[in-house]
């Protein structure tokens, strides 16, 4: 089974936390596939999470800025097909079930 979770970021200082917090409380962290669009002046560096999860990422330059819908639909590329698609804030923290 694997989940597809796209990620949309304007300046957010929580997204590396975010993919921390799913990776650190999912089951089987190899079923989850990152689509990430990150907008901000620094880019983070989320290749440290690859090994335990695939993470495919934009970014955009800040003066091209775009509203969330447009930054999620930037990224949909990055979808492939996996079998869930859930889409969540850069802000968002996981807890165990």
């Amino acid at each position: 089974m694997s989940i597809f979770i796209s990620i949309a970021s304007y300046q957010d200082p929580l997204l590396e936390s975010t993919v921390f917090s799913a990776i650190h409380n999912a089951d089987n962290p190899n079923n989850l596939v990152f689509g990430i669009c990150d907008q901000s002046s620094n880019i983070k560096d989320l290749s440290a999470y690859n090994a335990q999860s695939e993470i495919s990422m934009s970014t955009l330059i800040l003066y091209f800025r775009r509203d969330h819908v447009g930054l999620r639909k930037s990224h949909q590329s990055l979808f492939q097909d996996e079998e869930f698609y859930l889409q969540i804030d850069s802000h968002t923290q996981f807890d165990k079930h």
